[in-house]
């Protein structure tokens, strides 16, 4: 199932409210599993792809987060030591638990715009009046990030084919995360310049954009419009009771 953009806005909006508003520890947590909960759920067949995707990409930042701060920051004092051997410093390890749960949050918003048509964008773009450059801007933005997304994985299969260790395991892929990113980057940068030509050539902005008709919401959409708000509210519940 495909969320609407207009579903997705929301939601960005209301995460952002819950951002400012809820204690990280506290409701923050709860509002982020409800919220990755109610995305999964949506995803049918696709549902553990999806999950095994954004844990891929966020895993590797969050655990280093809680290691360095836990365990190695000597700004935050030594509680208890395990085994004799490694410090426990459960301040520094609140410190960390506190920014891998905003990176998390960012990251589902993240997810729901990927499961967002990019057509549904761009039509929604038009029949919100916005001028030929915005809409151009804004949904050349969302086929860029997919574009990078896929050449990143194209250039970590090509790097493995010469024999550069880039993977499987997860440290393998972060140090080679630069060397991937890069070439990757230049290539879509290099693309684009060659994308304006083309767009023009296609009579993109000799005209005004004509307005799509207007899709009848469902009860799914309308279910994504609502939701949102009540895992705000059952997280500030939560938040309040504390």
């Amino acid at each position: 199932m495909q969320i609407r953009p207009i579903s997705a806005l929301v939601t960005t909006a209301i995460s952002l409210v819950a951002w400012i508003m809820l204690r990280p520890t506290g409701g923050l947590l709860i509002y982020m599993a409800l919220s990755l909960s109610a995305l999964f759920l949506v995803q049918g067949k696709n549902r553990a792809r999806s999950a095994a995707t954004f844990f891929r990409w966020t895993v590797p930042f969050v655990l280093p987060l809680l290691l360095i701060h836990g365990v190695v920051n000597a700004n935050y004092p030594a509680r208890t030591w395990i085994v004799d051997l490694i410090p426990w410093r459960p301040e520094g390890f609140r410190f960390g638990f506190g920014i891998s749960l905003n990176l998390l949050l960012f990251s589902t918003i993240g997810a729901y715009w990927l499961t967002v048509s990019r057509d549904d964008v761009t039509d929604d773009l038009v029949r919100w009046r916005l001028p030929g450059w915005a809409v151009l801007f804004l949904s050349q933005g969302i086929a860029m990030a997919a574009l990078l997304e896929r050449r990143i994985e194209s250039v970590y299969l090509a790097q493995r084919a010469r024999g550069i260790p880039v993977g499987p395991g997860i440290l393998a892929r972060l140090r080679a995360f630069p060397s991937v990113l890069l070439p990757a980057v230049v290539s879509t940068l290099v693309e684009a310049d060659s994308r304006v030509p083309a767009l023009v050539s296609r009579g993109f902005g000799s005209t005004r954009l004509a307005s799509p008709p207007d899709r009848r919401r469902t009860a799914a959409d309308w279910v994504f419009i609502v939701l949102p708000l009540g895992q705000l509210s059952v997280a500030a519940i939560f938040d309040a009771l504390q």
